[in-house]
């Protein structure tokens, strides 16, 4: 997941419609925030494309309460989930190889009197 803030004109040459379908050909959702001012060097149709083309959501900024609620409905959005994860198998493996050298290691210096 990708969240952008932009005015939605591209500086760099690449077609953001382009890198949109890209992303979404690979299951990467973008966001996309729209900061400025309509007439002033902003682009909202762009970004709005951006969204639907990724399944992500449009937010245009134009006061500090659009802010505030697009950073709660991203809140909503983004929320992280914890999952759990199983790594002593791992660690037991680990475990085993430096067991198996030491044992290795002390046969081998073991003197036969």
């Amino acid at each position: 997941m990708i969240v952008l803030f932009s005015h939605g004109h591209d500086n760099s040459g690449n077609d953001p419609l382009e890198i949109a379908d890209q992303a979404a050909r690979r299951g990467v959702r973008i966001h996309t925030i729209g900061v400025g001012t309509h007439g002033h060097n902003f682009d909202d149709d762009v970004l709005k494309q951006v969204a639907d083309r990724t399944g992500g959501r449009y937010y245009p900024i134009f006061s500090a309460g659009d802010l505030r609620d697009a950073h709660r409905d991203l809140g909503r959005v983004i929320a992280l989930r914890p999952r759990p994860t199983e790594v002593s198998g791992m660690l037991s493996l680990a475990a085993a190889v430096l067991l198996c050298l030491s044992l290795g290691t002390a046969f081998s210096r073991r003197r036969v009197v």
